[in-house]
């Protein structure tokens, strides 16, 4: 890998790192309200994702630098989710479960083909379904502010773009759909916050 490319990956890496460690302080200050079940099965994804990804013949954790560090993150996010609403229970919407049926349904079917291209695919598809609740969350966000801070959106997308260019310019199709994946679900966010942003500017006028 050149130099280039592996600059690009060290600076992905830590994006996804600042990303996770900002969005594990806005929860704990109570500034950010992610559903619990959401990122259970974004655990479920980006692990499942990084097994199956590792079962082709060529396979580089560098390469999939975006894939490989968001296991770290989304993991620490999870646990401050987990600390923080102790008190109250998990509850799994029906597209939670279509999540975790079609999660089952991938790991199978993977198993059966050894086909890392399905197994990865597929994992992909889980974490795409898995963002609805976020997007419901924001469109029927009725309080001040956001529920999802942009600046932590912001700084995932370039890191995605980032994970891109090092799984392109090692050849390494396959580790570009986690990146691409994660690039077009964060600009969707981001635009849901700024569809809010728009809604909550008549209500601040007349405040």
């Amino acid at each position: 890998m050149g130099l280039l490319p592996s600059f690009a990956a060290m600076a992905s890496a830590s994006l996804i790192l600042f990303m996770g460690g900002a969005y594990c302080l806005k929860i704990a200050r109570g500034e950010a309200h992610p559903p619990i079940a959401t990122w259970i099965i974004f655990e479920i994804g980006v692990i499942m994702s990084l097994v199956t990804y590792l079962s082709a013949p060529s396979h580089d954790l560098v390469r999939n630098v975006a894939n490989t560090t968001d296991c770290l993150a989304v993991t620490f996010i999870l646990g401050t989710l987990i600390v923080k609403n102790r008190k109250e229970g998990i509850r799994f919407h029906p597209n939670e479960w279509i999540c975790l049926a079609i999660s089952a349904a991938t790991f199978i079917a993977w198993l059966e083909v050894h086909m890392p291209l399905v197994g990865v695919g597929g994992f992909q598809v889980v974490m795409t379904v898995a963002y609805y609740p976020t997007y419901r969350r924001l469109w029927t966000w009725k309080r001040p502010g956001t529920p999802e801070p942009p600046s932590i959106w912001t700084a995932e997308m370039a890191a995605a773009i980032l994970g891109i260019y090092v799984a392109a310019s090692g050849h390494d199709l396959l580790a570009t759909l986690y990146p691409i994946r994660a690039m077009m679900m964060c600009s969707t966010v981001l635009v849901f916050i700024w569809i809010l942003k728009r809604k909550q500017r008549p209500m601040i006028a007349l405040s």
